[in-house]
Parts: structure tokens; sequence; C-alpha cells
């Protein structure tokens, strides 16, 4: 009687509804269905596919976020070294470190916009201003409320002799409680009032008296790196922008007469400028 009391309990744990309801792992399944001599089943088969689908899934996140950890690791030591090198003077070093970390793949708009904003500071320092102009706007797409990119496109602006576009960073910045820039705000809105030409050199980053045939080639190099065709979608106002100051640069300084006449332009300005800030008790 004991023996068939515990037959009749093992056939109402078997028939549990509890155990009905509980599924099994689609390879358990199959393996139990195998080793009971019959075929696994349709359902069982498009179980154990939708679970390889989603560990197959799990797996490819996990895989994106080491890489992505990875990248913003390398990416913080390039700039770190960027920033050494910054510090020691060493600019054209410091913008290939920035260049590097830029170029790992990094998905940080913000730590991007960082790396750019430092390198054009290095370009700001090597007087390659278009070049910083360029790298400053690339900052300010990733991360519009960077204050201190909005203080590089300034000094890049300013370097180039356009005070009214510098004139909008500076009133951003100090709208936004830069009071840093102060002086350099008042400064800008004097030369605002009758704007100086462009400083033409700058922009083709030649001395004021380079030859025709510098100044040449000098157009070809410019031209060719900042045409508007090789920037991509998103930067391409600012390519136009920049390959505008090449095209009237060029235009004033391949011309021997005009030359003359922008020289003398640019003197009358500075000169104008000096008189204008002394009237308002200095700088």
């Amino acid at each position: 009687r004991s023996q068939s009391n515990a037959s009749c309990s093992v056939r109402e744990v078997e028939r549990s509804p509890i155990l009905e309801k509980c599924p099994l792992n689609p390879m358990d399944e199959i393996q139990s269905e195998k080793e009971g001599g019959r075929a696994a089943s349709p359902s069982s088969v498009v179980r154990m596919r939708e679970e390889n689908q989603r560990l197959a899934g799990e797996n490819a996140k996990l895989k994106e976020a080491q890489a992505a950890s990875s990248s913003r690791q390398q990416a913080e030591e390039h700039k770190t070294k960027g920033n050494n090198l910054f510090h020691l003077g060493r600019y054209k070093e410091a913008a290939d470190a920035y260049s590097t970390g830029l170029a790992v793949g990094l998905d940080d708009p913000k730590l991007s916009s960082i790396m750019h904003s430092n390198r054009s500071a290095c370009f700001q320092a090597q007087k390659c201003y278009l070049d910083a102009l360029l790298d400053s706007a690339h900052a300010l797409r990733l991360d519009a409320n960077y204050l201190r990119a909005h203080q590089r496109r300034a000094d890049a602006l300013l370097s180039l002799g356009d005070c009214q576009a510098a004139l909008k960073d500076l009133e951003t910045l100090h709208s936004m409680g830069n009071t840093e820039v102060a002086a350099k705000l008042a400064d800008c809105r004097i030369k605002a009032r009758r704007p100086p030409p462009m400083d033409h050199y700058a922009v083709m980053g030649v001395p004021n008296n380079s030859s025709s045939s510098e100044i040449k080639q000098a157009y070809r190099q410019l031209a060719l790196r900042h045409h508007p065709d090789k920037a991509a979608d998103n930067m391409r106002s600012t390519a136009e922008i920049i390959f505008k100051y090449i095209q009237q640069a060029y235009a004033i300084l391949s011309d021997g007469i005009q030359r003359k006449k922008y020289d003398a332009s640019l003197h009358s300005a500075r000169f104008r400028y000096q008189r204008m800030s002394s009237w308002h008790g200095g700088l």
C-alpha cells in the first residue's frame, strides 16, 4: 500500500499544474525530446532560434560598450598628451595628438568638442587662422554651449580681421556670464563702428612683404585644402565662408594696383583705430 500511495503521489506531482506552466529551456526541451526518441518539435526549434537571437543581440551590445569604453580611454590619453605638449609650446605636436584622439572613432560629442577646440588653440598659436576657425566651428557644432569654443572662434575671426563676426561670439560669451572678455568686447565694438578691412595677409598665412609667387602658391594650397566640396554637409556653411575669405584675399593681393591701395587702407585703418582707442581711455 505504501508503494501504491507513493506511485499516486508521483503521478499527482507529474500532473501538477504548477510544473505544467513552467517553460523548459529551449535547448533542454529539444534534448529531452531527442532522448525520448522523438524529433524536436517545430515550436521548440523556433524558441531555440529566438533565444539564440536574443543572446546574440546582448553579446553585440556588450561588444559595443567595450569598444566605446576603449575608444574613450584612448581619446582621453591623446587629449592629455596634447594638453601637455601645448603647455610646453610644442603646438604642432599637440595638434597632432588631438588629431589622433579625434580619429579613434569616439562617440562622445562633448569630448570631441573639447579636442576640436584645443586643436583650434594650437592652430591659432601657429598663426593658421583658417584652420583655427574651422576647428572652433567643429567644436560648436558638437556642443553649441561650449564657452571656450566661442572664445576660440572669436580669436580666429579677430586675427583674420572680421571683427563684426567676432563681435557676435564675444557678445554671446558676455551674455553667458564670461566677464573675462569685457575688455576684448569693448575693443571689438570700437572697431565695429568703422570696420577695418579684412587682414588678407593673415587669411593667406603670408607676411606683408610676400612676393607674388609666394601669394599664388599659398592660394593654391589653401583653395585645395578648404574647398567647400571637400567639407561635410554639416560644415559646408563654414567652409564656404572660409573659401570666400581666400578668394577675396587672393583677388586683391594678386593684383599689384589693388594690393597697393589695400596696403594703404590697412595702414590708415590701424592709425584710425589707435586714435579711437585713445579717445576711449585706452584698452
